[in-house]
């Protein structure tokens, strides 16, 4: 069950609930909070970070946002849809401005360094990477015991987990979003989420973001879009598609799902 009908009673109050505490979700939470929103961060597994705390770490970022489309608009087949690429690209040339900000406020230690397209594509030299090359006094073992891969991932996640602490958004772990809220009229007013035995709805008055990961640990959406098979997960088992089954249920499309990294 991805959808319900509205409560007659609502447990909670928000302006946005995020679902899921990797780096897209809490940096969603972070700028939606930055921009006068009251936020409720959920996520389903026991300790946050998901597959991003595992990391290379890498923000990708672009010089020039025109080329930074091109490039997208070759390496997805033309199969997205243009004003989302152009979005990201967008987003990608004004990163390094959003990342100097996070990392003034808790002391990290930031390096660009430039990184080419995968592809001789129109617009692939302008990319590059930022990285998070040290933070005072972090010990990645001590703090993410629970982890194990690239240390640019958890220097990353902890830069993002900091600035969360800055601004008191403590995500709600073990909370699973059971489905989207969903009226008549087709519009997403909330979630119902589970806190051990209890059912909670939180009511969204400005939107639901789905930033729940990808299906790479449920073997049965892996049969369903991936041509090639055995494919053996080798990072985080908490990605099971949830995100995506939640936004099919209140009618969105999808594309690009045969396409996988690994």
């Amino acid at each position: 069950m991805w959808r319900v009908a509205p409560p007659r009673r609502w447990d909670e109050r928000a302006d946005v609930v995020i679902i899921g505490c990797g780096f897209a979700g809490a940096i969603a939470a972070i700028a939606a909070h930055d921009a006068g929103a009251r936020v409720v961060l959920l996520e389903k597994m026991p300790d946050i970070g998901g597959i991003s705390v595992c990391s290379f770490g890498g923000v990708r970022v672009s010089d020039d946002a025109e080329a930074a489309f091109a490039y997208l608009t070759r390496t997805n087949g033309e199969t997205a849809p243009p004003a989302l690429l152009r979005a990201l690209a967008r987003g990608m040339q004004g990163l390094p401005r959003r990342m100097s900000a996070l990392a003034r406020a808790t002391g990290a230690q930031l390096v660009r360094r430039p990184a080419p397209g995968n592809y001789p594509f129109e617009g692939y030299r302008s990319f590059g990477f930022i990285n998070v090359e040290a933070i005072p006094g972090f010990d990645a073992a001590r703090v993410y015991p629970q982890v194990r891969g690239a240390p640019g991932g958890a220097l990353m996640f902890r830069l993002i987990e900091m600035n969360l602490a800055r601004r008191s958004l403590a995500p709600l772990v073990s909370t699973p979003v059971e489905s989207l809220v969903v009226d008549s009229a087709q519009r997403i007013l909330g979630v119902v989420a589970r806190q051990g035995r209890r059912a909670i709805t939180i009511r969204a008055r400005g939107g639901v973001i789905l930033a729940c990961g990808g299906f790479e640990g449920d073997r049965e959406m892996q049969k369903q879009y991936w041509p090639e098979q055995p494919v053996l997960n080798a990072a985080f088992r908490g990605n099971t598609g949830d995100g995506i089954r939640m936004a099919q249920s209140a009618g969105a499309a999808l594309w690009n799902m045969w396409h996988y990294h690994g």
